[in-house]
């Protein structure tokens, strides 16, 4: 601005000092200061208006600006928020593959277990079968009829009476018999 008044002050001096009006009323013009510009109210609200459109476009810029980077930052915590979702997601399914697979290896190592125990077994009475092949019939029976309570032995002794009663012509139990044989208690 001050450049401006200087100009105009120079060239207000040359005008004046050249102008034969001036010099005819007896006046000499030394020098010419301008001390300030003011435009009209016209202008002064046309420049106003201006410099205020360019203040309130900067100051929308930077809104805009401020917005954007407000809308990157948010956009990039959803994405590094959705980023964890997805790891966490893969872990869970790594973890409940691995929960299924170990699951999956139990039963296989239990399935083995029970056959090798059933095959063990299926063994172990094929050798008492075949040891059994070779023992007389009477020492097997005396050797399970060992282990039996005596109301057991009774029993099995009836049902043998029964088993051959086409060679039996005759057989009589006295009821003193029956009451003595059914209240004998265990020795065992």
């Amino acid at each position: 601005m001050i450049h401006v008044q200087e100009e105009l002050a120079t060239f207000l001096t040359q005008e004046m000092t050249s102008n034969e009006a001036i010099k005819e009323l007896g006046l000499e013009v030394v020098t010419v200061s301008i001390l300030a510009v003011s435009p009209s109210m016209e202008t002064k609200k046309a420049l106003e208006a201006a410099t205020r459109e360019q203040i309130m476009q900067q100051q929308d810029d930077a809104i805009y600006k401020r917005r954007n980077a407000a809308i990157e930052q948010e956009r990039i915590v959803k994405e590094n928020e959705l980023n964890t979702e997805i790891k966490v997601a893969e872990k869970e399914h790594e973890n409940q593959m691995l929960r299924q697979k170990n699951a999956l290896e139990e039963v296989e190592l239990e399935t083995k277990v029970t056959k090798e125990r059933a095959d063990s077994k299926a063994y172990a009475n094929e050798v008492v079968l075949k040891a059994m092949e070779s023992v007389d019939k009477e020492i097997l029976l005396a050797i399970l009829l060992s282990g039996m309570d005596s109301k057991t032995l009774i029993a099995k002794a009836f049902n043998s009476l029964a088993e051959n009663t086409d060679k039996i012509g005759n057989l009589n139990i006295s009821p003193d018999l029956l009451e003595t044989l059914t209240s004998v208690k265990d020795c065992n």
